[in-house]
């Protein structure tokens, strides 16, 4: 593991630092006081700013990014959550899998918290530490969990290639997407899910696929299609039984009171003519992907209408915005 100093300043740390002494020293007390009565934090946009440009950087330092990250959690507190997707959060994920060991102790802390691909990125993090270190002992059970289980995923991505369910040029193409598939079935399914829908939007822009979707902290679908469609691919050894059914019905109705449709598909079927089954899913993912677009599209519109007005005039209407909702 690499041995990071994380105690002297990196240029970019220092470069923020000033920045915010600067901002400090002008800052108008009643306008802050503004800024907090409408949940803008005074240095939320200069720390963003500072995260952003690191991150647009071609070599990361890991250092100055679990700096920054470090820093940002000590200026906004709460308003950072450790294995979020903003830009301060982005950067403490990747100071963490570079192995900056102080970021991996802060990540560790929400393990108990979290399901699913967040859970599996702490796990992946904690195999980085030395196996004398506590919180790799008292974490044992998760990372030989999460060792398992990418074992199984990587002979199941070599199996599904060995047994002619997918060419290497096909896995290629979407291999962001295939890598985080756990099985077979769950491979053909959402290759055949994108092929469909390329089909039938050649020149659209591409479905909205999250595998290993988590729904909240304990409950992880193999899909989440459009942001409202949950696909779960049934293997017969894990739901068949009387009581595996009645766990799925259990689980099923606590995903369906967040508003989302639930699709449980047989694996064995699947692999017989998956076709099927992605045309369901298509359908019923349509609708809310029409209304994705739509609203992004909204949104594309309002953000050109607000960079053509003065930026006093956007100032105003954001705060009688923020107020008034």
């Amino acid at each position: 593991m690499p041995n990071y100093d994380v105690d002297t300043p990196t240029p970019e740390l220092r470069s923020l630092v000033e920045r915010l002494t600067e901002k400090h020293a002008s800052q108008n007390s009643l306008l802050a006081g503004l800024g907090w009565l409408f949940g803008k934090h005074p240095y939320s946009e200069i720390i963003n700013a500072a995260a952003k440009s690191l991150l647009a950087s071609d070599n990361i330092n890991p250092v100055a990014a679990y700096q920054i990250a470090w820093e940002a959690r000590r200026h906004l507190g709460s308003q950072i959550f450790g294995i979020a997707e903003g830009p301060c959060e982005q950067l403490l994920r990747h100071a963490a899998e570079a192995g900056v060991e102080p970021a991996i102790e802060h990540i560790a802390g929400f393990m108990g918290v979290v399901d699913g691909p967040n859970r599996e990125f702490i796990a992946r993090c904690l195999m980085k530490l030395p196996v004398t270190h506590p919180l790799r002992q008292s974490n044992d059970e998760a990372i030989n969990f999460t060792a398992n289980r990418l074992a199984y995923r990587n002979n199941s991505h070599y199996s599904a290639m060995k047994e002619g369910f997918i060419t290497v040029d096909r896995w290629n193409q979407d291999r962001l997407l295939f890598e985080q598939c756990d099985s077979v079935p769950e491979i053909v399914f959402l290759m055949t899910l994108l092929d469909v829908h390329r089909d039938a939007e050649p020149a659209g822009p591409l479905l909205l696929v999250e595998p290993q979707f988590a729904v909240d902290h304990y409950i992880t679908v193999d899909f989440m299609v459009e942001g409202k469609v949950a696909v779960e691919i049934d293997g017969a050894a894990y739901h068949s039984s009387p009581e595996a059914k009645d766990r799925d019905a259990r689980r099923d109705e606590k995903i369906s009171r967040r508003g989302l449709k639930v699709i449980r598909i047989p694996a064995g079927d699947l692999l017989k003519d998956p076709r099927p089954f992605a045309d369901h899913v298509l359908s019923e993912a349509m609708p809310h992907r029409k209304d994705r677009l739509n609203k992004e599209r909204l949104e594309k519109d309002a953000a050109a209408r607000a960079a053509a007005r003065p930026q006093w005039l956007n100032t105003i209407l954001k705060t009688v915005d923020d107020f008034i909702g």
